[in-house]
């Protein structure tokens, strides 16, 4: 059994506006993650060209370093 519900049309309207306010910011908020995380992949790719700098590097100094303290290798 259903029963009736009366609300006041200006009650009505300022939930719709307020429906239509959540959902504006969520929208916003769901661009501004969607930028978050863009920026966090050009972070991560960043990084991990330093670490593949680092490690050549570390690989480089290595090698000089045994050639002097063992030449004859």
């Amino acid at each position: 059994m259903e029963k009736e519900v009366f609300v006041k049309l200006d009650s009505y309207n300022e939930a719709l506006g307020l429906v239509d306010s959540m959902k504006t910011k969520l929208d916003k908020a769901k661009l501004t993650l969607e930028k978050v995380k863009k920026l966090k992949e050009s972070e991560d790719t960043e990084i991990q060209l330093w670490q593949e700098n680092l490690a050549a590097v570390e690989e480089k100094i290595n090698f000089i370093d045994n050639t002097l303290v063992d030449p004859e290798l």
